[in-house]
């Protein structure tokens, strides 16, 4: 990895901290100039009070559901835990998930805690506002997306429906019939596997993981129920594994999170990372935030590492073999690695978005692009890898492109 300049690097982490929860002593200092009312500063130490109370509760709970699976596994204690979390949530400002996520109960991950880059969400979108915000919602809104890839011939899932606020408004002008095959309904515009059930088809009944049985009726109204109260859903075409991709996953799509971007002096496009993410049991789908299976891979050759994963499986966080299908992860090459990652640096030249986390498979009919991410998930690449980011080349770049953009990084 290329290190990053050192003022670039530390306009990057100054950044971050921005982003963070702020406590009520350190609000009072920020507003030296208009100091706040009694009211306003006893709503600010309430909140303040509220949010540990809330915090620590959560702690007690993540330890009481974790915590023996850690210690026996990284012989970490009850009490360290304890004290990490605290330091994890109340200093560092993180979520407990962290905890869990970048494995920080492990020592040498633990040293990096202070330096992971956890806020990730928010910058990215602020890079996504300030150079290209027209191309946000044609990245984000998987139907735009699905429309844009149909334009310009980009291999993606067929979109069968969008419903949105309790009716079905795509195909336009048209009755909306389900299709006699298997079906993915997801949001529109979510993330982190929300929303999404896959329905199986077979003699005009359609099931879902659970076995639960439904009618074309049942679905029909599912979708609007669902899109009325919840968010707007999309109903896409399933896609099948390549046979050389199917021994990683015990049924459902594996995707590859390929994170390109263009270059701030060169405008060439070139690949930041790459992690694979593998279904686990019966899951729909192999988001690793709901307990999929991740791995990094190796840019240059496809090979992957031991695969993490935020769910403990079978007693278990890290794994070089699936814990399904046996196969072989750490070690092995990801098959049409090459094939994909081209795909991937293609499609990014039809954007002019900075840098974009794309979600590709490789399927029985060839690469297809799943979807595009503003916010792809800083983690994705800590979690895997377990180092920080900014020991990457992204800080630099980021940085640059905010100069560019902004004249005033």
């Amino acid at each position: 990895m290329i290190q990053p300049d050192a003022v670039y690097k530390h306009r990057w982490r100054q950044r971050i901290l921005r982003t963070r929860r702020r406590y009520v002593f350190e609000r009072w200092k920020a507003s030296q100039e208009k100091r706040p009312s009694l009211s306003q500063l006893w709503r600010w130490m309430k909140n303040d009070f509220v949010f540990i109370f809330k915090w620590i509760k959560n702690i007690i709970l993540q330890i009481r559901k974790y915590g023996k699976v850690i210690r026996e596994n990284y012989k970490t204690s009850y009490p360290r835990q304890f004290w990490q979390l605290m330091y994890l949530r109340f200093v560092i400002r993180e979520h407990p998930i962290q905890y869990r996520k970048r494995q920080l109960f492990k020592p040498k991950n633990w040293q990096f805690a202070d330096q992971y880059e956890y806020g990730q969400v928010i910058t990215q979108l602020d890079l996504a506002k300030a150079s290209y915000p027209e191309e946000i919602d044609i990245i984000e809104d998987k139907f735009e997306f699905y429309s844009f890839c149909s334009q310009m011939k980009i291999k993606t899932p067929t979109v069968f429906s969008v419903f949105n606020n309790g009716k079905a408004v795509y195909p336009p002008r048209e009755e909306f019939k389900l299709p006699r095959k298997d079906v993915f309904i997801k949001e529109q515009k979510g993330g982190k596997g929300a929303g999404v059930r896959k329905l199986t088809y077979s003699e005009g009944i359609y099931s879902d993981k659970n076995q639960t049985k439904l009618s074309a009726e049942d679905v029909h109204e599912y979708l609007l129920q669902s899109s009325q109260s919840n968010s707007d859903l999309i109903v896409q075409e399933v896609l099948k594994n390549h046979s050389a991709w199917q021994v990683f996953t015990p049924g459902s799509l594996a995707t590859c999170r390929i994170v390109t971007a263009r270059h701030p002096e060169e405008n060439s496009i070139i690949p930041i990372f790459a992690t694979f993410r593998m279904p686990v049991g019966n899951a729909d789908n192999d988001n690793y935030s709901t307990g999929g299976l991740a791995s990094s891979v190796n840019l240059e050759n496809g090979i992957l590492g031991r695969a993490v994963t935020v769910e403990p499986v079978n007693g278990q966080f890290e794994w070089t073999v699936h814990p399904d299908t046996k196969q072989q992860i750490e070690g092995t090459k990801l098959a049409f690695w090459n094939d994909i990652l081209a795909f991937a640096l293609d499609v990014h030249g039809y954007f002019k978005t900075l840098v974009v986390g794309w979600d590709v498979s490789m399927t029985t009919d060839g690469c297809y692009m799943i979807e595009g991410n503003i916010t792809w998930s800083a983690g994705l690449f800590e979690n895997t890898n377990q180092i920080p980011l900014s020991r990457t080349i992204y800080p630099e770049l980021y940085e640059k492109w905010m100069e560019k953009y902004t004249q005033t990084a």
